[in-house]
């Protein structure tokens, strides 16, 4: 609503404010519920049916997002409403989306699982951790010793519960690292976006692709990647022992994206390396070049030259470089007839750039001096000024640009920069107003680039020829050549983000598994702020050293997540999945370790311990520990020790007595 003009004239910024709030509050509802409610609908032994059903959330996610980037542009931009881009409609087919999918949701609610909600999970969780601690340091010096710290909380609390905390902040711990990658991965809508800008988005027959949609690419890979994933990369790299477990793929992929900003930061190099025409001089010097339109060679002297003679071929322009500010002069000269000489007086400024257009006018020598400028230019667009250096062919002439654009022209008249789309355009010269053309060309002004043409006769003096000088060069690399890059990134975010969300899920006691995708969803956020901090305190103006910072920062912490993820031991928890199906599919690696006097007791957390006989009646949630190094594959087949298999069917026989 407060799209619309009037609306947002009358509610000002608090109309905007409050629909921010409200998609916040809305946000904070459905991201760490809906996840965890589809996984609910999955009995035991559906782990394979599990493990798809998150590639497809995440694949209806990446769906909508590339609808979105596609669509809403052009309901905004393509169609005008109250005098201006249509923002309401924008806005407002996206809001009658979510309604229909809203009643499409509820219309099946008599088909869904439902678990209902076992009082404030969050209050709960808080009280008795906050208990322990208060225990912990009030027996501090005791010599009272206890397995866990959270064990202090045994007598004020339901043991069932303490245990579901122990497992809660067992993969809290595991979440630490995963800020980092969220750091990398949500810079494709910044960082690659600036890089992105300052490349060359012409495709070709496909026109010009611009900087932010190259981020289609990334909701474009992930739909290709998903299944390809899933159904030759995973089961491949089962079969050689790799990728097993979720931990082990979710350093993979960080690995991936650490990898990615490589590529970027190479590529980044390569910008700056070729980017313009003129370097930077040093203190005391400014940039200069000569451009000879002289039908014939010409040689320049000058006393503060580093090169005290200058030999410039015709039509030819030498490199730029470095002359003193203290530059008074120089003196010129041809050999073709007649024979021409000029001493021009000039002045120079320290740190700047210039061109000498060298031409022959009427038979008489004459020098223009052109102030260049050295800035790129934004996305898309170029920059152009024409000099008239052929006066001895006609003296006024007109300059078309694709029959739209004209500019009229006098003998070395002091040009004027003009701003143009980046593409390539046919140049008509002819006399003022005269349609005779003197001379044709088709010129490619690059993106970004900065142009002089000069406009010079033939030899014969009879027509034209029109020579392009690039006082800066256009973007020299093509904005496809992110492609590798967002492709990498987009791999490592299949194998990371897709698998977290299982790992999450799987891993969490049946009452905390929204608390745990909150979690996870907190862990992009913390991603986001160290963005923004890190943007803030501006370590570095090179983006090539930021990127290249960014992945050895990733690579780093990576290193550190595997080494947590080798030592972590996975839970089976009984009322999602059953031993048996992890086991056959090969994703939950590691052997039961049989509990010390009782075979068929299942570990929790690897104590041996025998649970409670409240516990042994059995409430569905039961987990049952791996070890994430080992591999059950590796065990002796000879063992008298029971199955996993075995082993729930006789804990089952034993809770049905």
């Amino acid at each position: 609503m407060t799209a619309v003009p009037s609306v947002l004239d009358s509610v000002q910024i608090y109309g905007p404010a409050v629909g921010l709030v409200l998609i916040a509050i809305g946000t904070g509802g459905i991201k760490p519920c809906v996840s965890a409610f589809g996984g609910d609908q999955f009995k035991p032994g559906q782990e394979q049916q599990l493990q798809r059903f998150f590639s497809i959330f995440y694949f209806a996610i990446n769906l909508g997002a590339l609808t979105s980037t596609l669509v809403t542009p052009i309901l905004r931009g393509d169609v005008q409403c109250f005098g201006a881009d249509c923002y309401p409609l924008a806005f407002g087919v996206p809001a009658g989306l979510m309604v229909f999918s809203l009643l499409l949701f509820v219309a099946g609610r008599n088909l869904y699982t439902k678990v209902p909600p076992e009082g404030n999970i969050v209050t709960e969780v808080s009280s008795a951790v906050g208990f322990a601690w208060k225990e912990r340091i009030k027996h501090c010096g005791s010599g009272i010793k206890k397995d866990h710290w959270m064990d202090w909380a045994e007598n004020q609390y339901d043991a069932k519960l303490v245990e579901d905390i122990k497992s809660l902040f067992k993969v809290l711990f595991m979440f630490l690292p995963l800020p980092i990658f969220w750091t990398l991965f949500d810079q494709q809508g910044s960082r690659w976006t600036l890089q992105a800008m300052e490349m060359d988005g012409n495709i070709g027959v496909f026109g010009t692709l611009k900087p932010d949609q190259m981020q289609a690419m990334n909701p474009v890979f992930v739909m290709i990647l998903i299944p390809f994933v899933e159904t030759v990369i995973y089961p491949l790299f089962r079969k050689c022992g790799l990728l097993k477990n979720p931990l082990q793929r979710m350093a993979v992929g960080q690995y991936l994206v650490a990898l990615s900003f490589v590529w970027a930061a190479i590529l980044q190099t390569k910008m700056q390396e070729t980017s313009s025409v003129a370097q930077m001089p040093a203190t005391g010097y400014a940039n200069y070049r000569f451009i000879n339109t002289v039908p014939c060679e010409i040689k320049v002297f000058a006393e503060d030259l580093k090169h005290k003679n200058v030999t410039v071929s015709y039509q030819k322009s030498t490199d730029y470089f470095a002359v003193p500010v203290k530059f008074k002069g120089l003196s010129v000269s041809s050999s073709c007839p007649p024979r021409m000489e000029l001493s021009p007086s000039l002045k120079v400024k320290e740190g700047a750039s210039y061109s000498l257009v060298i031409a022959s006018n009427h038979s008489n020598m004459a020098v223009l001096q052109l102030r260049d400028e050295t800035v790129g230019l934004s996305h898309g667009r170029a920059r152009v000024r024409f000099v008239h250096a052929a006066g001895s062919v006609k003296d006024d002439v007109t300059i078309k640009l694709n029959k739209t654009l004209s500019i009229n022209l006098k003998p070395l008249e002091m040009p004027k920069y003009i701003n143009i789309i980046a593409k390539q355009y046919n140049v008509r010269v002819s006399p003022e107003g005269q349609q005779k053309a003197l001379g044709l060309s088709k010129i490619l002004f690059g993106n970004g680039g900065i142009y002089t043409v000069i406009i010079q006769p033939n030899k014969e003096k009879t027509g034209v020829h029109l020579f392009n000088y690039p006082d800066v060069s256009p973007r020299p690399i093509n904005i496809m050549w992110q492609l590798p890059q967002y492709f990498t990134i987009t791999l490592g975010e299949v194998m990371f983000s897709i698998t977290g969300l299982e790992f999450a899920y799987s891993q969490a006691p049946p009452s905390m598994k929204s608390c745990i995708m909150a979690a996870w969803l907190l862990t992009v956020s913390f991603g986001n702020l160290l963005v923004v901090i890190l943007a803030g305190l501006k370590l570095t103006e090179d983006m090539a050293v930021e990127f290249y910072a960014f992945s050895i920062l990733l690579a780093v912490v990576t290193s550190i997540f595997a080494f947590m993820a080798y030592f972590y031991k996975y839970v089976n928890y009984g009322s999602t999945r059953t031993g048996n199906d992890s086991l056959d599919n090969g994703e939950e690696p590691g052997a039961l370790e049989p509990a010390s006097g009782n075979e068929n007791t299942p570990l929790l957390n690897g104590d041996n311990k025998s649970p409670p006989d409240d516990e042994k009646a059995g409430d569905g949630s039961d987990p049952t520990v791996f070890y994430g190094s080992e591999d059950p594959a590796n065990k002796d087949s000879s063992s008298k020790q029971p199955t996993l298999k075995e082993g729930l069917s006789l804990e089952t026989s034993k809770k049905q007595e």
